[in-house]
């Protein structure tokens, strides 16, 4: 069995993806189906093995991921469970702030690009005379 397989899934499923899902993407991405199905079946072993050990450190305020479907009995004890533990503080979750609208509409830039656009049809104009009338600036300069 591969360990880097078991690595990939281990990170996936710890950040909350899904498993069948998982395993799907590493066999689309060319890892041989048998060593994944294999990885993925000694995990949720490994996972569902450590499920069933009580969690004994205090430092981890998450609950364990299973990849088995929990009956909403067992999921009830888990959080009677957690009451009963002391309380840990929670980590401040960050907020998403919402950005105060801005108008696109900027009243120093309109005229600036107004600026802009009369220089650039000035220097598009003189270079179009130039290419017209070449022969006679050139009898005019005197070459």
């Amino acid at each position: 069995m591969r360990e880097d397989i078991i690595s990939i899934l281990k990170n996936a499923i710890e950040h909350g993806g899904n498993p069948s899902r998982i395993a799907q993407s590493l066999i689309n991405s060319g890892y041989p189906a048998a060593d994944v199905q294999q990885a993925l079946s000694s995990l949720s072993s490994t996972i569902s093995h450590q499920s069933q050990i009580p969690p004994q450190s205090i430092n981890q305020p998450f609950p364990s991921i299973s990849l088995n479907q929990t009956s909403p009995q067992t999921s009830q004890d888990a959080f009677s469970n957690q009451t009963q533990a002391p309380q840990v503080p929670m980590p401040p979750q960050s907020r998403i702030k919402s950005l105060p609208t801005t108008k696109n509409h900027n009243p120093g830039g309109t005229g600036k690009i107004m600026i802009s656009v009369i220089i650039l049809l000035i220097l598009v104009g003189s270079l179009i005379a130039v290419i017209i009338f070449k022969d006679a600036l050139l009898k005019l300069i005197g070459a």
